[in-house]
């Protein structure tokens, strides 16, 4: 059976919202080992706070983001980021790792993670 494109476009909708809707938080930590798909937490998480937004664009990608101002984290060599649904514990939806940098009062950090959600036959 073949689905029908208003089919397969609901159902590309659904998963959007349902990101949209269900992960609002975001972590940073001082972790170094690659990501996987396997993993569940970040390495050694240090702060966990609200999303700033999360936005659909284009109907199917989904934008999180996450600031640090200039009061938080500081003194961590932040190498770790990840995106959760919950304020803590909860279910992580994606991680990443990037070049460690000493997080202190004279920087604030903003993270985006754009997400692609693709439907197809």
């Amino acid at each position: 059976m073949t689905n029908t494109d208003a089919a397969l476009n609901d159902i590309l909708s659904t998963v959007v919202d349902h990101l949209k809707t269900k992960y609002g938080y975001g972590a940073v930590g001082t972790g170094t080992t690659e990501p996987s798909a396997g993993d569940t937490a970040l390495e050694n998480e240090v702060l966990r706070k609200a999303l700033r937004g999360v936005q659909v664009i284009g109907g199917n990608k989904v934008l999180f983001t996450l600031y640090i101002d200039e009061l938080e984290a500081n003194g961590y060599d932040l190498s770790e980021m990840a995106i959760f649904d919950a304020d803590s514990d909860g279910t992580m939806l994606c991680r990443n790792t990037f070049l460690a940098f000493t997080k202190t009062s004279d920087i604030e950090v903003w993270f985006e993670v754009e997400e692609t959600v693709e439907v197809t036959q």
